[in-house]
Formats: C-alpha cells, sequence, structure tokens
C-alpha cells in the first residue's frame, strides 16, 4: 500500500468521486480496490463531521430544524475560519495505487480530478 497526504477538502471530494464511480458499471476487480479506498478514507470524513458538529454546536443556533449561523455575527466569522483550517488540514491516505492500464478502457461521467492523483503511468 502506498500513502499520500491530502488536504481534508480533497479527501472529502476524493470520496465523492470514489462514491459515483462505485454506482458505474465496473469490472468486480475495480470495484474491489474501490471500497478498500473509500474504507481506508471514510474514518477521516467522519473525524471531520464530528469537528464540523462542534463548530455548528459552538456557533450556531437551531431554527425550524435546521442550524444556522448569523452571517452578520462575529461567531460567523470565527465558525469560517475554523472551517478554512480544518479543510486545509492534511489527511494521510493508505492506498492501493490504480495502475492506468487498469483503467485505461474504463468509461464514466464522474469527474476525477483527485482520484487521478492516486493513478499511476
Amino acid at each position: 500500500m502506498d500513502k499520500k497526504t491530502l488536504p481534508l477538502s480533497e479527501v472529502l471530494k476524493l470520496n465523492d468521486e470514489v462514491d459515483g464511480l462505485i454506482k458505474e458499471k465496473l469490472p468486480i476487480y475495480f470495484k474491489f480496490w474501490l471500497h478498500k479506498l473509500r474504507k481506508n478514507i471514510i474514518p477521516n470524513i467522519d473525524a471531520a463531521q464530528v469537528s464540523q458538529k462542534e463548530l455548528f454546536d459552538k456557533y450556531g443556533y437551531e431554527e425550524d430544524g435546521l442550524i444556522k449561523i448569523k452571517p452578520e455575527g462575529e461567531g460567523y466569522k470565527i465558525y469560517m475560519a475554523e472551517t478554512e483550517k480544518m479543510m486545509k488540514q492534511p489527511i494521510e491516505i493508505e492506498y492501493n495505487p490504480f495502475d492506468i492500464s487498469t483503467i485505461k478502457t474504463l468509461e464514466t461521467s464522474v469527474a476525477l480530478d483527485i482520484f487521478f492523483k492516486l493513478v499511476v503511468e
């Protein structure tokens, strides 16, 4: 397995890309590796969601079942700064590199900007 460090924002995008690929009609071996990759990134996403909820709890309020943050308040500025800092946080993921030869014939409508960082030529 290889390791790559990505900012949290890219890990979240990678998860969306992998979700989209898993829904495509793909060879079973490729889906197997996608599921393994997803299994390795989910704990980071879960941790980010907990941190995000803590920020909402600290700076937000609930109204009609929705959590809101007043954009004119000082809490909003702090919330946005903390969120930006969190999204830049480096996350190390473990993955099996995807060889270009195994994916060269795949067709997908999913944008794969971050996934391509895990492909070796």
